[in-house]
Order: C-alpha cells, then structure tokens, then sequence
C-alpha cells in the first residue's frame, strides 16, 4: 500500500517506519472492526487469519525435521501458569512467554492484563506493540474448570477474533489443553478429563474455523487409563513437570510452519 505509507510517512517506508506503519494500521483495524464483530442481532462472526501456508494448510501443524533455537526468536507463547512453568524450565529458551496466572480466553480479550511503555494494555495491544512472527496460545484450563467446555470454546471464538482483526497476517498456533490425574478430578469436581476432552475438540473445531493451527499436545502426557501420567504431573495433579515440559518442547521444536 505506498499510498498509504506516502500519507502517514510522507514518502518510502524504511525497515523501522515500516514496522510502525504495520503497528497503526493493526489499530485502525482493531478499532474499525472490533464493534463489528460486538454487533447485536444473532451469533458473533469468526474472523479468518489471512496466513496461509500452500504446503501446509491449518490446522494440521506437520511433523518436520528439528529446528534450531533461531525458530522461536521472535514468537511468542501466551498463556496461563502452565505456561509460564514452560518459560521457568527454559526447554524452549528463545521462546518469550507472556504468561499471567489465572488468565482465561475471556479476560485475554478483554482485561488490561499486560503492559507496553509503562501502560495496562489487552493482549491484542501488547501483541501488536511487539509484532511477533507467529504466536502460540495455550489457554483454558482458567475456564473448564468453573465453565461448561462449550462456554469457553465460545470465549475463545471471542478471543481470536480480537486478535486475528489486529494481527490478521500473523499465524496463531493453538495448544491443547493437558490431561489431569484422578486426584485432580476428585478434588476439583469440575475439572475432569472428559471436561478438558471436551474443549479440545471445540478447540480444534474453532481452529479449523478461524485458519489457524493446533498442537495435539494432550495425548503426549496421557497414560494407559487416559490420565496424565503420574511422572508428568505435579503434586496438585494439573500443574506439570520438567519431564512433561520436556515432551511438549520436543513437539513444538518437531512441528512446526516455515514463516518467512
């Protein structure tokens, strides 16, 4: 778009202005269509990434030769506690994780839970500051387990709508949810593997409908009676090990989606 860029910069774009320049047309688009999306009168419209990849469509992320750290330089996980144990166990080191504990798809769309030059911004602002050059988002468990699956699914619909509309070019990677042991369905009622079953398949279903990706991960940490194996999971029986945390980074350096 030069025209553009001649009326904002007031001539050819450098590497620095046309990075700006994507950051402000990013807004102006979150802003022009985010009351679109909210419109009253029946179900909210999915948006569509516009990233597509001609050898590898969403939203199967292919098994591929290893990469090196150099994939992650600019990525960007974000997510709840778990992830956050993913950064601490530093399997994944050039990977930057933003992580809140207790965030859920509904507050990531619409909660100031993060910060850019001294400022609570949502996540969409945070992410269009830093233009990462794709994004992974490993949420929901702050969700099944006060929420029916479907519920959350929604919100999440919800939630990659406001990101897909100021990061329509980026690709997102969704991560499924992980496995429970049976001392964490006995303590937490709600939370039950049938329950987190459940929203992966509407995850892999919103995915599908949005064109962005998805990381089978819960099978990895399952065992025999379809519980997360007990050298996985932590003394809560949600939470995960470094055992774990090495399993799920092993697949993310094995699956992955050439971006220029």
């Amino acid at each position: 778009m030069p025209f553009l860029s001649q009326i904002f910069f007031g001539g050819t774009k450098s590497p620095s202005t046309s990075r700006r320049f994507r950051r402000i047309v990013a807004l102006l688009l979150l802003w022009l269509m985010l009351p679109l999306a909210m419109a009253k009168g029946g179900p909210e419209s999915l948006v569509a990434s516009n990233f597509r990849h001609e050898r590898f469509p969403a939203p199967d992320v292919p098994a591929r030769e290893r990469v090196d750290d150099s994939y992650f330089q600019d990525a960007i996980l974000v997510g709840d506690s778990t992830a956050r144990g993913l950064r601490l166990s530093q399997k994944i080191p050039a990977l930057e994780v933003l992580s809140v504990i207790g965030i859920s798809p509904r507050t990531a769309a619409t909660t100031k839970l993060f910060e850019h030059e001294n400022k609570p911004v949502k996540l969409a602002e945070k992410l269009v500051a830093l233009q990462p050059s794709m994004v992974y988002l490993w949420l929901g468990s702050n969700g099944v387990d006060t929420k029916d699956a479907p519920r959350v699914v929604q919100d999440y619909n919800h939630l990659l709508n406001v990101l897909l509309t100021a990061l329509p070019d980026t690709p997102f990677i969704l991560m499924e949810l992980t496995p429970v042991k049976l001392s964490a369905q006995e303590r937490y009622r709600n939370y039950t593997n049938k329950r987190v079953d459940l929203f992966n398949e509407g995850l892999r279903e919103a995915a599908s409908r949005h064109n962005v990706y998805i990381l089978p991960i819960n099978s990895l940490l399952k065992n025999e009676k379809n519980l997360l194996a007990g050298h996985y999971g932590a003394k809560d029986g949600i939470h995960l090990t470094n055992a774990a945390y090495e399993v799920i980074a092993d697949f993310l350096y094995t699956h992955t989606i050439p971006v220029e």
